[in-house]
């Protein structure tokens, strides 16, 4: 896993954006993503994993700026909530089997 606090503007120091960083957290999705597949083939679920994921990405942006954490749970967090993002958005989430109605 590539460190989130690596990635800084290589010409200025300082941590704007800049295209190696997301070139970077592209490959790392792209291996999280196949990790992911790997480990939990079906689509059963997979909005459930996201939420998790998102929750887990916000408990790491607190625990960071209380100084409890490395920054790098920032990158990684965030490496695996695009990963299960693009699994809900490629595959689908075979939990819902299409009986829901909305309210009135």
């Amino acid at each position: 896993m590539v460190s989130y606090t690596r990635h800084m503007s290589l010409s200025t120091g300082t941590t704007d954006p800049c295209i190696f960083c997301d070139s970077e957290f592209r490959i790392d999705v792209e291996e999280e993503l196949e990790h992911a597949r790997n480990k939990f083939p079906g689509t059963q679920y997979v909005l459930a994993a996201l939420t998790e994921e998102v929750g887990e990405l916000a408990q790491a942006m607190l625990k960071v700026e209380a100084g409890k954490w490395s920054a790098d749970r920032i990158w990684e967090e965030a490496v695996q909530v695009a990963a299960m993002a693009q699994r809900v958005a490629v595959e689908g989430d075979t939990s819902f089997d299409g009986d829901y109605t909305e309210p009135d």
